[in-house]
């Protein structure tokens, strides 16, 4: 819904600036294109940086509740580090 909402405020501002009906499938198909290499662009960037990264263990500790948070959650030893769970569990 939200996209014929905006694709109708595009078409009218596109109207009012002069535009042709013709320009308009033109403008929409070059910002999908757009919107394709960005996100193309993004993929390749999260490979690059997936692939540059090490594979670590992680260890159960214990449970307890984490510094602000409302809830118990578990905290698992990863490198000489403690790091609560981004879950919490009831």
């Amino acid at each position: 819904m939200e996209f014929v909402i905006i694709a109708t405020v595009v078409l009218v501002l596109a109207m009012c600036l002069g535009a042709d009906f013709v320009i308009v499938p033109i403008m929409l198909i070059v910002f999908l294109v757009v919107l394709l290499l960005v996100i193309f662009g993004l993929f390749v960037y999260s490979a690059v940086k997936l692939t540059g990264t090490k594979s670590v263990k992680g260890k159960f500790v214990r449970f307890g509740r984490a510094e602000g948070k409302k809830f118990d959650t578990a905290f698992y030893k990863v490198s000489d580090s403690e790091y609560p769970n981004v879950f919490h569990v009831r």
